[in-house]
């Protein structure tokens, strides 16, 4: 399941994976306020920390089946 989702993520989101660091994170957002500065655009960063304990468990499981993980893969932890 790792592998499936791994490459179905975009380089982007690399909280939690291998290969990628917050060093790796933090030059990608101190990139993005020099380019909108440079090109005086405004930039929002928004912070979902948490965001998992307001998501629909469903919407976890149909996103992962799109994704190409199988359900037997995925059963409910206690």
């Amino acid at each position: 399941m790792e592998r499936i989702l791994d490459d179905n993520q975009p380089v982007e989101q690399a909280g939690f994976r291998k290969n990628f660091s917050c060093v790796d994170q933090i030059q990608t957002v101190a990139q993005l306020i020099e380019r909108s500065r440079a090109y005086h655009t405004p930039l929002v960063l928004v912070d979902y920390r948490k965001a998992s304990d307001s998501v629909e468990i469903n919407a976890v499981i149909k996103a992962l089946v799109h994704a190409g993980v199988r359900t037997i893969a995925l059963r409910p932890t206690s």
